[in-house]
């Protein structure tokens, strides 16, 4: 009986000494909220790279904005007739744009944020929506949308 109440109170002064240990001394203000404005008109796709955000201007547009992930931009991919959907390859080293309105998808390095690859999707097919299972990189596609 002893050695159970000897273990009984080591486990309450024990339960108590942590209960109390992750109890804060002080409670932190929340950060206050901000908002970066981005040089664009509108916003068509956003993905993270997780340290880097990129934001396409949609089919009227010509770039995608780069910014850190706090909001500072970093960055722009210029010169991108329409870029709307993005996509982010399973270890975020290549960022692919939809370009339809160039019937083409850009591929960029996004650590060095340079265009690394771009692919003719042909004549009229306006690739809108894009995948990537395994190795291969599908698109949707129709000039209507």
């Amino acid at each position: 009986m002893q050695i159970r109440r000897g273990l009984t109170l080591a486990l309450a002064a024990l339960t108590a000494g942590l209960l109390t240990g992750a109890v804060p001394g002080h409670a932190r203000a929340a950060a206050a909220q901000t908002a970066t404005p981005l040089p664009l008109n509108t916003v068509a796709d956003v993905v993270s790279a997780g340290d880097r955000v990129f934001v396409s201007g949609g089919s009227s547009a010509t770039d995608v904005v780069v910014t850190s992930a706090t909001g500072t931009v970093v960055g722009t991919l210029s010169g991108l007739p329409g870029p709307t959907d993005l996509l982010l390859s399973a270890d975020r080293r290549t960022l692919y744009v939809a370009l339809p309105t160039a019937n083409a998808i850009a591929a960029f390095d996004t650590g060095s944020l340079l265009e690394s690859a771009r692919y003719d999707t042909g004549a009229g097919e306006c690739p809108s929506s894009l995948a990537l299972t395994g190795r291969y990189l599908w698109f949707g596609y129709g000039c209507d949308q």
